[in-house]
């Protein structure tokens, strides 16, 4: 992220890094969709909680998960802006 704010703010648009402590051996991103006031909402691939299953119109396949705002501090997520 050189030269771009990395912070524990989210905000719609942003990528969430998910560090590998909560995602074995290599970590994990997410586009963040929407952030509502306790929970954030991103798209993502290779989701490992229940997701929402989408498609993309070229048929791409994706998901919709949301996650509660103090899960997501505890593992310590980052944000790209």
């Amino acid at each position: 992220a050189e030269g771009l704010a990395v912070d524990t703010n989210p905000q719609a648009g942003d990528i969430a890094v998910f560090p590998a402590s909560y995602n074995p051996p290599t970590g994990h991103v997410a586009y963040v969709e929407s952030v509502g006031p306790t929970t954030l909402t991103v798209s993502e691939m290779n989701a490992i909680f229940d997701p929402t299953v989408l498609q993309t119109p070229d048929g791409y396949t994706y998901y919709e998960n949301t996650y509660s705002l103090s899960d997501l501090a505890s593992w310590g997520v980052e944000y790209i802006h």
